[in-house]
């Protein structure tokens, strides 16, 4: 088919300008906005090109069938084709992120990203009468700068409320928030803005809620805070030092997702990877939710 009989054809105007669009969008947010919500739409958008493109393609395979019939296949395909993507990345990541011991964090100079966007947000998580308490990074991938998972802790003036703000990827645009409180009678409340997949499970005496559509850790703040007013027990100082609170997390889950049988004992990484199947699975299902559904 010649160009001009393409720029003819409204079919190949909406494959053409969506592929344009998906393009600028996502130029857009990774160069400047880093939003959560952007980043969604681009992959929406991704779906969108590859199901008509794949509708055209079985249409000049199978002859003149209803394109709404077509297109419906291709979304099957393209969705199907992704998800397997996400299974073979998993298996593979199962093994590649065997290490000597579960990593921890530990203390660090800066765990703050360097863009100016960040440093603002920073000064606004300090005017809202928190102060620092805290820097680390817990390697991940060697010892590039971005093979370190960066955190940095922010304490209420009251000691009742303990944010979090974790680069997961060294000094990028991905920002996590963890916001957590302690109730007198033993209850761990925990309000994050968490995009990456988990599926894993919390201790028993977590009531955790995630918000992943979020990227603004002042509005994970204002959603826990509100949380927090409809708990009847009252308020507990967080007195456990910040690096031995966020190693003693990761002991924590570790040793709930032991019992419940996703992750494996530590002798056997080596030889079945980190993760059981159920493991796998969980995080497979929790992966597909979060690059598509997480509003759900």
């Amino acid at each position: 088919m010649a160009f001009g009989e393409l720029l003819g054809d409204p079919v190949y105007i909406f494959i053409i300008a969506l592929f344009c669009a998906m393009v600028l969008v996502g130029f857009v947010n990774s160069r400047w906005l880093g939003s959560v919500g952007v980043a969604l739409l681009q992959r929406w958008m991704r779906m969108a090109f590859f199901s008509a493109a794949g509708a055209v393609c079985l249409r000049a395979a199978v002859g003149d069938r209803s394109i709404i019939v077509l297109l419906a296949c291709s979304v099957l395909i393209c969705f199907l084709l992704e998800t397997v993507v996400y299974w073979i990345g998993i298996s593979l990541e199962n093994y590649a992120c065997v290490a000597p011991g579960v990593p921890k964090f530990e203390p660090a100079e800066n765990a703050w990203s360097s863009l100016q966007k960040f440093i603002r947000l920073k000064n606004r998580i300090l005017s809202e009468g928190f102060k620092k308490s805290g820097s680390f990074r817990m390697p991940i991938a060697g010892d590039s700068e971005n093979g370190y998972v960066l955190a940095t802790t922010f304490d209420s003036a009251d000691m009742f409320t303990r944010m979090c703000v974790i680069f997961p990827f060294g000094d990028s645009r991905v920002v996590v928030t963890s916001v957590k409180s302690l109730l007198s009678d033993g209850r761990t409340v925990v309000t994050e803005s968490r995009p990456i997949p988990n599926g894993l499970d919390f201790p028993r005496e977590y009531d955790v809620e995630n918000h992943p559509m979020l990227s603004n850790p002042l509005s994970v703040l204002k959603i826990h805070l509100r949380r927090m007013k409809t708990y009847s027990a009252g308020a507990s100082k967080i007195i456990k030092p910040p690096l031995e609170d966020l190693n003693g997390e990761i002991d924590a889950e570790m040793s709930v997702n032991l019992k419940s049988g996703l992750i494996n004992p530590p002798y056997l990484w080596d030889e079945c990877g980190v993760y059981t199947e159920d493991g796998k699975y969980r995080i497979w299902a929790s992966m597909v939710k979060m690059r598509y559904f997480p509003f759900l």
